[in-house]
């Protein structure tokens, strides 16, 4: 008993990462079916964050954001079981999540403050992934501003959480209020490889 714990200790990344391709690879089975599957929007909660401006050091500011964000909400909502248990438990952390925010911006010598909300109706365009579709329409959505937040956005589902498949799999993308269509580009070597950069 005493190797296995042993061995499951020294080898928690390389578990971690077997374990995210194997959701990932569940998630692109579900993509890549014959019959589309269907997100309503009671079914989702999504995360959306704003931008400063579209200058790059304002985007790429925007995803040092998101993934300090990202960070921070994983473990806490890793057991919520529906949207109702993810809503208590961000708005529970909401300040603590505009925190996480204003930090990176600290960190970074932005001039900029973050604002962290729950807005209850965001509305979005539709997205599908392959086979998954998240109809055109308002979502509850957890939405960090920075600054004035009149740069291009990124957003992603965090429940049911999808948010790491979106980084590991698609390239960074912004949305003017146009449908989008993603093809998945589900290559081993290439989805391994970004995953164990991020546990590196």
């Amino acid at each position: 008993m005493k190797k296995i714990f042993d061995y499951i200790h020294k080898n928690t990344r390389l578990l971690a990462a077997a374990a995210i391709i194997g959701f990932a690879s569940m998630v692109a089975a579900g993509m890549m079916s014959a019959e589309p599957n269907y997100l309503m929007a009671n079914e989702v909660i999504r995360l959306h964050i704003l931008a400063q401006s579209d200058c790059d050091e304002d985007q790429a500011l925007k995803l040092v954001v998101r993934d300090k964000v990202l960070e921070l909400l994983s473990p806490i909502l890793a057991q919520a079981e529906s949207t109702a248990q993810t809503r208590e438990i961000i708005l529970a952390n909401l300040l603590a999540i505009e925190q996480a925010a204003q930090t990176v911006l600290i960190q970074q010598n932005s001039p900029h403050t973050a604002t962290a909300r729950l807005s209850p109706a965001l509305p979005f365009p539709a997205m599908s992934y392959g086979g998954l579709i998240l109809p055109r329409g308002s979502y509850e959505t957890l939405q960090i501003i920075i600054g004035d937040g009149d740069g291009g956005n990124w957003w992603c589902v965090v429940f049911p959480d999808l948010c790491l498949i979106d980084i590991t799999i698609y390239d960074d993308f912004c949305y003017e209020g146009d449908d989008i269509e993603i093809i998945p580009r589900f290559k081993i070597a290439e989805l391994w490889g970004r995953i164990t950069n991020r546990f590196s």
